[in-house]
């Protein structure tokens, strides 16, 4: 699916750019983030700058305040994948959503994710689904709020490397 922006009061959500690396790395370097996205924060500035290559490779999304010109969040989408072998569902995507601390609890992932998902209604997506660190009260809030529903939990402890030991998992039907 190709994705071009979409507007949203003063938000503009649209796909990375290379000029993005500093407001990039402020997302990323943020301890929080890394603790409950799952993700570890990048070495350098170096390897963030690699890691933004392969974020605008994927298609993952900017939040940008557009009076500042600022990306203050992101938002990764991902085809679901289903079944052994792993199949792609053309008819469901995954996401994932992070955002610079300076811009949290302002209601601007709500506002970013509710025009997402009526922009991927529009594409005939069937589903979004969203993993999700227990711990993660804030994101459960956001996704119960949005109206996605807990469907099950994964247990990690077998691979994980970190202290997540285990996944939820929340659908919406669209």
């Amino acid at each position: 699916m190709e994705f071009q922006q979409l507007l949203v009061d003063d938000l503009r959500i649209r796909p990375f750019q290379p000029t993005d690396i500093q407001d990039y790395w402020a997302i990323l370097n943020d301890p929080l983030n890394e603790q409950m996205g799952g993700q570890p924060r990048p070495q350098d500035f170096e390897q963030a700058k690699q890691w933004l290559q392969t974020a605008i490779s994927a298609q993952t999304l900017a939040i940008e305040r557009v009076p500042e010109a600022k990306v203050v969040g992101l938002i990764e989408q991902q085809p679901r994948f289903k079944g052994q072998p792993p199949l792609i569902d053309e008819t469901e995507i995954q996401l994932g959503f992070l955002m610079n601390a300076n811009y949290r609890r302002l209601g601007i992932m709500y506002r970013s994710l509710q025009q997402l998902l009526t922009y991927y209604k529009s594409q005939n997506l069937k589903a979004v689904w969203a993993g999700v660190f227990p711990e993660n009260q804030a994101s459960i809030k956001l996704l119960t709020k949005l109206g996605f529903q807990y469907r099950y939990t994964v247990d990690l402890s077998h691979f994980a490397l970190d202290s997540h030991n285990k996944e939820g998992y929340y659908e919406l039907t669209l």
